[in-house]
């Protein structure tokens, strides 16, 4: 004989099992794909982090070329502007020059490169201003078939001496680039360092490249303010960022511990190339794609870690930038969420098993007073009512329906069955209708609470679809305020580098105004020199003319020497003729006619000295007419730079002035970012608030539609129990003749009850 089994065990054990099966199923099945999730959930936070870390590295390295630019220019101004530059092939020198990549040695003749027709070898006057007014490299190369010499900078090698006569390889890209009378703008190594480069081609008159002007920005000067921001950006407790380039040089490590060494050789604990592999892999890829990273090694303290990440490739700078985490932090996480997983699990078995026993108590007490009340009809005693102690809408209808239809009709129907077996019968027919009616009211209950309980499923979707987007606000609000975090920053750094250009600027202005108080004495000077040439060269022609009248003198007395001689000659015959009486008029004119040899003598000699002295002076007349002339080119060509620095000073003080305006710019627009980030802070603490409200809707949804299910399935139930009223009320019909003959055993009022 089987047991039988209470409807309240049933209902519990039911009960239990609604809320028992789909716990273990969520903490069982579920627990995975929520496993899933946060593992991808860090992979994106790293891939952002890295992605971030290369803006960074961008925004910086914008900065530094706007720098170099900026510096071009000003190395333009300084030794390009107005210059003639030519190669000299007539004037060679011979050099030994060695190769800056490969320190070979060659010999060559490399012919003079010239400005304004001055030799540039050595000349470092103007790349020492420059170097003083930027802080940059400057050099001026010559060019010649086997490469780019340095022939003028202010580079210097290891010992501090400068690194003349060191060459770029014909080769190199460099020089294929100037060559072709392009500018080339890189990253490059020039001896022992590393610079932002610009080789700008210098041409001759005819537009042919004969050589280059470089300048060069230290790499320093970007890295020294970028690699702390780097390795201040913090990944959970132990996680960090690093820079290595494809040389396998640590740009930025963690804690700056391994800042410039060469790693590319290094193992992890597990025996791996981690910096080989993954400088391999960076160059073989495309630019942006995200590489995963996995590997062991000691922290900072010599405590072995395990980190994973994901690293970006800077084909630009050929560097590779990675963001890397330690994976035992997440573990943690992941385990601490599935204890607390696990926790929610046992509590919601708990409250399911104690809302099993209450509803279960809830619903069977009314149900055993039915069945009490049923036994009690069942032996024939009408005399009692149902006690309705339910609170159930339905069961109340029920116990209604029974108390105010059942009963009352089967008492009437024992009292027309004592009189009459056909108003039995009738009467019957009548509860068969009744049940009826009831039957059709059980399944619209039944529709309605299904359509109820689909509004309820349906509505729970809704709520989880508010929570997943009040979510994403506060995502979005988060990373907007990261955002503006970077934007704030790059604002500061590039108010920081305009402001650096406005003290450039003043410096430039100070300087231009200097050199055109200079230029304009210069002037001053050229034009008294010009005046005090014109003098003497007046002060000359008259010389020159006092010359032509002594010459003149010098005749006079030449044709008096020739007559003088003449008449000594006359007298000396004269004194032969007169024998021993004319002897001393004859040694008087022998000494009068050697006088007049000498004076001849004499006067031709000042005659030569004359006449050479007045083609010096003619010499120096000419001399004096082409300095004047020069003087007055002086001149002018000083009167362009006077009106040149004039311009400079206009164009600086109207330059310096927009600097301001863009600082001014650059402050409005950082207020502007904070207000931006406190607004989407402040939205994304709102959006938690809505996701917490929308949480609790959840969780009360989620009880309810349960409840609805319950009771959807107790009213299939009491329907079925009305189908079964049915059937029996047609049997009790058909029986309705067998039954007259026990209807007086039915006590039908209290009265009878009495008297039985």
């Amino acid at each position: 004989m089987s047991k039988n089994i209470r409807f309240r065990t049933i209902l519990m054990a039911a009960f239990l099992a609604s809320v028992i099966i789909p716990v273990l199923f969520f903490g069982l099945v579920v627990r995975i794909p929520v496993n899933e999730g946060i593992t991808r959930i860090l992979d994106s936070e790293l891939e952002q982090i890295a992605r971030l870390a290369k803006g960074m590295v961008e925004t910086s390295f914008e900065i530094g070329q706007g720098r170099v630019n900026a510096d071009l220019r000003l190395a333009k101004e300084l030794y390009t502007r107005d210059a003639v530059f030519n190669l000299d092939q007539g004037s060679r020198r011979t050099a030994a020059i060695t190769n800056q990549s490969g320190n070979n040695i060659t010999t060559l003749q490399i012919p003079a490169l010239t400005r304004n027709g001055q030799d540039v070898y050595r000349d470092t006057v103007i790349p020492d201003r420059f170097k003083v007014l930027s802080g940059s490299d400057m050099t001026v190369f010559t060019l010649v078939d086997q490469g780019l010499v340095r022939t003028s900078t202010t580079v210097t090698r290891g010992n501090g001496e400068l690194a003349l006569n060191t060459y770029i390889d014909s080769n190199q890209e460099v020089y294929q680039r100037v060559a072709a009378g392009q500018a080339y703008y890189g990253i490059g190594k020039v001896l022992d360092t590393e610079y932002l480069t610009v080789y700008d081609p210098l041409t001759g008159p005819g537009g042919q490249v004969i050589g280059a002007l470089f300048v060069g920005v230290p790499l320093s000067a970007v890295t020294d303010r970028l690699v702390p921001k780097l390795q201040g950006i913090r990944i959970g407790e132990n996680g960090y960022i690093f820079v290595l380039n494809r040389d396998g040089r640590m740009v930025a490590s963690q804690n700056g511990r391994e800042d410039g060494q060469l790693v590319l050789g290094e193992n992890d604990l597990d025996g791996n190339l981690v910096y080989q592999n993954l400088v391999d892999t960076a160059t073989t890829e495309n630019a942006g794609t995200l590489i995963p990273l996995d590997f062991r090694k000691n922290d900072s303290e010599g405590v072995p870690r395990r980190y994973v990440g994901r690293a970006v490739y800077d084909p630009i700078r050929q560097w590779v930038i990675a963001a890397v985490a330690e994976q035992a932090e997440f573990a943690q996480q992941m385990d601490q969420i599935q204890r607390v997983t696990l926790l929610v699990l046992l509590g919601f078995a708990a409250v399911g098993g104690v809302l099993a026993f209450v509803i279960s108590r809830f619903l069977a007490k009314p149900i055993q007073h039915i069945v009490l009340s049923l036994q009690g009809l069942a032996q024939g005693d009408f005399s009692h009512d149902i006690p309705d102690t339910s609170r159930i809408t339905e069961m109340k209808q029920l116990i209604q329906s029974l108390n105010e239809g059942l009963i009352p009709n089967l008492r009437s129907v024992m009292g027309e069955v004592r009189e009459s077996s056909k108003q039995g019968r009738t009467l019957g027919s009548k509860v068969d209708d009744v049940v009826d009616t009831s039957s059709a009211t059980m399944e619209e209950l039944q529709e309605f609470f299904a359509t109820l309980q689909r509004d309820m499923e349906r509505l729970t979707g809704e709520v989880s679809t508010v929570q997943a987007s009040a979510r994403a606000i506060a995502q979005a609000a988060d990373a907007q305020d990261h955002s503006i975090t970077e934007q704030t920053t790059a604002i500061n750094q590039t108010s920081a580098a305009v402001e650096e250009m406005s003290a450039s600027i003043s410096n430039v202005n100070r300087i231009a105004k200097e050199k055109g108080s200079a230029s304009r004495s210069l002037s001053e000077a050229t034009v008294q020199g010009e005046r005090t040439v014109t003098e003497m060269n007046g002060v000359v022609q008259n010389i020159s003319q006092g010359i032509g009248q002594i010459s003149n003198v010098i005749t006079v007395i030449n044709d008096i020497a020739e007559r003088t001689n003449l008449l000594a000659m006359n007298a000396a015959i004269e004194a032969a003729h007169a024998g021993d009486a004319g002897r001393g008029f004859a040694v008087v004119a022998q000494e009068i006619r050697k006088l007049a040899a000498s004076s001849s003598e004499n006067a031709r000699i000042i005659s030569d000295f004359l006449r050479k002295t007045l083609d010096q002076i003619l010499a120096m007349q000419e001399a004096g007419d082409s300095t004047t002339k020069s003087f007055g080119e002086v001149s002018q060509q000083v009167q362009v730079f006077v009106q040149a620095f004039s311009e400079i000073t206009s164009s600086t003080d109207e330059l310096a002035a927009g600097t301001h305006e863009i600082v001014s710019s650059m402050n409005l627009l950082q207020n502007q970012g904070q207000s931006i980030k406190d607004k989407s802070r402040d939205v994304a603490g709102r959006s938690e608030k809505i996701v917490s409200a929308v949480q609790d809707v959840q969780g009360f949804l989620s009880k309810n539609v349960g409840q609805l299910e319950y009771a959807g399935t107790r009213v299939g139930q009491v329907a079925q129990g009305q189908q079964t009223i049915q059937g029996l009320s047609k049997e009790n019909m058909r029986t309705m003749a067998q039954l007259e003959k026990k209807v007086d055993l039915f006590i039908l009022d209290r009265a009878e009850k009495k008297r039985s």
